[in-house]
This record gives structure tokens, sequence and C-alpha cells, in this order.
């Protein structure tokens, strides 16, 4: 390895006087062993279990499960994994709590954000905020906390990201502990 790293080095001063004639950028230093890379490890709920971090342009909220029971719910019924029903809260109903804009004010530069959001395990599933406005899609995007008017299992709950109109589920995010509204520009 130390006969390769020298021979990057002095094949680094041979090519230097060429690459400042011709403007190019200058050769990166020759680095030395790297150590493995770390496996990755799923991430750790920052939240008390059963809860959900919101986090919006002007606040950020722990929801319970009180908080979601209390919201306007709505149901989504998918076909995919044998067909079906979801109940929960518009994830537009959620993010407005933390200050996103949402129906009337999703407009223009507003659409210029994403919500990020992240199950126990490390899953990212990105939306568009605009995929998340019924006036704009349709159909509801929902934090599940029921299937079939049963509370989830372990595996998917206790909450889970349901995206009504969607014919398969992998943006579908199994036991949510995050919810993130971020700016593109």
């Amino acid at each position: 390895m130390q006969t390769l790293t020298a021979l990057a080095a002095a094949l680094a001063l041979i090519a230097a006087p060429a690459l400042a004639q011709t403007g190019a950028a200058p050769p990166m230093a020759p680095m030395g062993p790297m150590a493995p890379a770390a496996a990755p490890s799923p991430a750790a709920p920052t939240t008390p279990p059963g809860t959900v971090m919101v986090k919006g342009p002007q606040d950020t909220a722990t929801v319970t499960a009180a908080d979601l029971q209390s919201m306007r719910r709505y149901s989504v019924t998918v076909g995919w994994g044998g067909g079906h029903t979801y109940a929960g809260a518009a994830l537009s109903d959620l993010l407005a709590e933390v200050g996103a804009p949402s129906e009337a004010r999703l407009h223009g530069p507003p659409l210029d954000q994403v919500v990020i959001v992240k199950g126990r395990d490390g899953f990212i599933s990105v939306l568009a905020i605009g995929e998340t406005s019924m006036t704009l899609k349709g159909q509801p995007v929902i934090l599940a906390d029921q299937k079939d008017g049963k509370p989830l299992d372990d595996k998917e709950g206790p909450y889970r990201l349901v995206i009504g109109g969607e014919l398969k589920p992998p943006r579908s995010v199994w036991g949510v502990v995050s919810i993130e509204l971020r700016p593109i520009k």
C-alpha cells in the first residue's frame, strides 16, 4: 500500500506542471490507508415510544396517540398487501400544526418544500409538500394508527405513513418516528 501511495504522489508531482498549463484543477493529495466503513445502524428514535416528532418551519411538536385520535380522521383503502383500509390523521393537518402552508396558501414558493418521513429502522420516504394536499392530489396522505379498524401491530406501528392513490407501498414508512418539512432552495 505504501508503494501505491508513493507512486500516486510521484504521478501527481509529474502531472502538476501540465495541469497548471491547461488550467485544470490540481490533483488531490495522496490519502493514507482508509479505515473500513462502519456498517449503517438503524436510527434510534429521538422521541419517546409511541410519539412522533413533527418539525415545521415555525415549530416542532411531539404528537401522541391521544393527539392523533383527536384530529380529523381519514381512511385510505389500498389494494396492495391483500387490500386493507388504514385510518389516521392527514399529514397536511399535522404539518399545519407546526406552521406549514396548507391548502389555500399552498401555491408558488411554498411548494418548494419536501416532507421527510423517517421510520424507527432508519427508512426514509420523501414527498413533495404538494403531494400531501387533498386539494392538489384528491386523496389523503395519512399518518395511520389503525388498519381494518384495529390498532397497527408492532411491525407496522404504532404509526404508518399511507399515501392514498399509490398502487404499491414503497414509500409507506412503518414505525414512523419523525416527520420534517424542509425547503429545497
